[in-house]
């Protein structure tokens, strides 16, 4: 019986925030520590991205603007802790056999 190589789904994150100086994001992918994921500034002011090869399943996340303020992402689905601190959800489906 064959089985199947571990596969990963690589994902670009985007945030849109003028005022930022520096972003970084936290993960269950990362063990929640912003000095391992930094965003990249793109050419457009404001704009800041960086991929990431992320395994298919569930995966939590946030932005950590300046270092310090919690942002979680506009764009996708929000879960909340037993503490109430909002985090972003985001679902990575597992690759198609044969897909191109």
């Amino acid at each position: 019986m064959a089985s199947r190589p571990d596969t990963v789904e690589f994902v670009r994150f985007v945030l849109v925030d003028s005022t930022a100086r520096t972003v970084s994001i936290v993960g269950d992918f990362n063990e929640w520590r912003p000095d391992r994921t930094p965003l990249l500034a793109a050419p457009k002011p404001g704009v800041w991205s960086v991929s990431l090869p992320l395994s298919p399943g569930r995966h939590e996340y946030a932005f950590i603007v300046d270092g310090k303020r919690w942002v979680v992402d506009p764009a996708s689905l929000a879960s909340s802790d037993e503490f109430g601190t909002e985090s972003s959800v985001l679902l990575v489906a597992p690759a198609r056999l044969g897909a191109s």
